[in-house]
């Protein structure tokens, strides 16, 4: 997609996930109606949830900003797997009237069942903290047996692929040693309805829904691009903490375009899915409340949702990750949540303090804060 365009955001996370990315490209969206949600990193794992009214969606294969009518850009970096696409889009379609419009690049990774499958039988066996949907799998498996976007047009190309990418796993679990739990993983989609004949009948619904990345400026009237970042940037494959660390980048350093106004989220306190360090959960837990709206529910893959106090100190890492690949003109820090945490505590230097907005204030040029589950109450900290 050529850029040629007159304002660029982009939207980053500084923990580990669950910051609110998704309610600030919103609120970057509703100051700039004329956009486009364009995906440079990831892919469906992730789960980026919006509040308008009593709509309430986690977002998945199309950008945070679909509620407001703008269209999503998926560049070749971020998977695809046809039969979540499917459902997301008959959800956002029959329960919201929305008809979303995704924007796809031809070379972007397939998700298969079979990743799904070795996914969840691997997860079961070493615990990393997967989301268990298949996306580190795909990447990885994709270096030797591409699956594309472009081939899914194919019947036959399709078919040879498929049966490709099933030898390869049946190898490759014999390998590892946990045949065992693969069959049984495969066993249980297709209990689910997730079957080949399944998987086939999603790819062509896909295929149908989604839309030439090379019409999107013919398409669509735009002069602003939020650059939607995935997951967080102590997950980045470079810059978390091995093992539990995505298999991408969480940073900006992907994005094709270097003049960009960054939003670093952050909720007021930390959070963590499942396995991996999360530092200060050694110390007084946070009481939350108004948490109705939250969206991260115990599943078999993350386990469960763990929270702690906000460090200051890697708050201050992650950003500083992120500004050493110099692509931003302005930073600025959103904090939300500030209505589920009373009296909000902090640490730096590993020592307790009240939670201070003010103290950020030399990490970048603004800091917003948010207390509510809606991007409307987005305000500017002094």
């Amino acid at each position: 997609m050529d850029l040629q365009i007159k304002n660029a955001y982009a939207v980053l996370g500084v923990g580990y996930g669950d910051e609110g990315k998704g309610l600030a490209v919103d609120y970057i969206a509703s100051q700039n109606p004329f956009s486009i949600a364009y995906r440079h990193s990831g892919g469906h794992q992730v789960g980026h949830t919006v509040m308008i009214g009593d709509d309430l969606h986690e977002f998945r294969h199309f950008g945070s900003a679909t509620f407001r009518g703008i269209a999503t850009f998926w560049d070749s970096n971020c998977t695809v797997s046809p039969l979540p696409f499917e459902m997301e889009y008959k959800k956002l379609k029959n329960l919201f009237n929305v008809i979303p419009r995704l924007y796809c690049d031809d070379f972007c990774p397939v998700t298969t069942l079979y990743d799904v499958a070795y996914n969840r039988a691997k997860e079961k066996q070493y615990k990393t903290g997967s989301v268990g949907v298949g996306f580190a799998a795909t990447l990885k498996r994709h270096d030797l047996v591409p699956l594309f976007v472009m081939d899914l047009k194919y019947k036959f190309v399709l078919n040879e692929k498929l049966r490709n990418i099933k030898t390869f796993y049946f190898t490759k679990v014999e390998s590892e040693g946990i045949v065992d739990l693969y069959i049984e993983e495969l066993g249980n989609l297709a209990l689910m309805g997730y079957t080949v004949d399944c998987f086939l009948e999603s790819c062509q619904f896909f295929i149908d829904h989604i839309l030439n990345s090379n019409d999107i400026q013919k398409n669509e009237y735009f002069d602003t691009v939020i650059f939607e970042g995935n997951q967080g940037i102590l997950l980045d494959k470079y810059h978390g903490f091995f093992p539990n660390v995505t298999y991408g980048y969480t940073t900006n350093r992907k994005v094709k375009y270097d003049q960009l106004n960054t939003f670093y989220a952050s909720r007021c306190y930390a959070t963590r899915h499942g396995h991996g360090i999360l530092k200060n959960e050694n110390l007084d837990l946070p009481v939350l409340i108004n948490t109705e709206c939250e969206q991260n529910h115990l599943n078999d893959w993350q386990d469960d949702f763990r929270i702690a106090m906000l460090d200051y100190n890697l708050v201050e890492y992650a950003i500083k990750c992120d500004q050493a690949y110099g692509k931003n003109i302005s930073s600025n820090l959103l904090f939300t949540c500030l209505d589920q945490y009373e009296n909000p505590k902090m640490t730096i230097d590993d020592q307790v303090v009240d939670f201070d907005m003010n103290k950020f204030m030399g990490l970048v040029d603004n800091v917003y804060y948010n207390d509510s589950p809606e991007s409307k109450t987005v305000k500017l900290w002094k």
